[in-house]
């Protein structure tokens, strides 16, 4: 986040993307050409998305050649042309002489970025808020579902916070209820069963947050690890070599079976890929128990 606003009529957006992916090689690319970057404010990467702010005005063509250079270097770099770059910008004027089908030029009110997106408000300075795709749909895990209750919690407490850290603080945002802001993430709470029974508003989550001292929260989770060490697992296989199992369903089909028929909702279910050792492989060959017991046959 920038740690201060810009006026609008001098900033220029960029968001910039890899369209192959190669994300460690991408990193080492975009460092090895910092030069590239001079004139930008601020430029950073995520993933394969990148995100830069250029101050003053500049032309498409102008940004054009700019992907352009950037884009060779990167193929001179890299000794082929698999590695490509689109761009979008906002903040230009749309120039219908320029023919550049990677570069896009964005005129809407709002430039979105990953699930974020920027807008000026009405003094001119950038603001961010959470963006949501066109006929987006928001779902989340059901309140009936076998999980256990610190997931159920841990959602909301997670949509919560994401929605607080990604919109822009004002004063007259600070004690509006998060669902007045953000509705459909609160209806899509609802409808899971998971809302708390009041929204929160951005001051009492921010209280929220900084109420734990580090110390505190150092204890919290070991508290948190010491309360783990106590559960039960239960770890069942089936061996493809026996008569009797090896046409069965899988065990895990048969125990969602029996959970969901009594309503067990304590019980859950999760799928392990260890290999776990039999009984003979457990012991070992050289023990006196084992290696001078005489087997004689019933």
């Amino acid at each position: 986040m920038f740690t201060k606003a810009f006026l609008m009529c001098e900033v220029i957006i960029v968001s910039i993307f890899f369209t192959t992916v190669f994300l460690v090689r991408e990193v080492q690319i975009v460092e090895m050409t910092k030069e590239a970057f001079d004139n930008f404010v601020y430029h950073g990467i995520y993933r394969d998305d990148g995100f830069m702010v250029l101050r003053g005005t500049r032309t498409e063509r102008e940004m054009s050649d700019w992907l352009e250079d950037f884009q060779g270097k990167i193929n001179e770099m890299t000794e082929s042309t698999c590695l490509q770059f689109t761009a979008e910008v906002w903040g230009i004027e749309k120039d219908p002489e320029v023919n550049n089908d990677k570069l896009e030029v964005v005129n809407e009110k709002v430039f979105p970025y990953l699930d974020m997106e920027m807008r000026w408000n009405e003094k001119e300075e950038l603001r961010f808020q959470v963006h949501m795709k066109p006929n987006q749909k928001l779902k989340y895990l059901n309140s009936d579902s076998t999980h256990t209750q610190a997931t159920f919690k841990a959602i909301p407490n997670g949509v919560l916070g994401r929605l607080n850290k990604l919109t822009s603080r004002t004063k007259e945002l600070e004690n509006v209820p998060i669902d007045k802001i953000y509705p459909h993430h609160a209806k899509a709470l609802q409808i899971a069963g998971i809302a708390p029974k009041t929204f929160p508003t951005f001051r009492e989550l921010d209280e929220l947050s900084n109420k734990l001292t580090p110390e505190e929260k150092v204890l919290k989770k070991r508290e948190k690890e010491k309360k783990r060490k106590r559960d039960t697992f239960f770890c069942v296989g089936v061996s493809t070599c026996s008569l009797r199992t090896r046409n069965h369903p899988p065990f895990h089909v048969i125990i969602k079976k029996l959970r969901d028929n009594y309503n067990l909702k304590w019980l859950r279910v999760q799928m392990s890929y260890h290999r776990f050792s039999n009984l003979g492989q457990a012991l070992p060959v050289n023990s006196p128990r084992t290696s001078d017991r005489k087997t004689t046959p019933t």
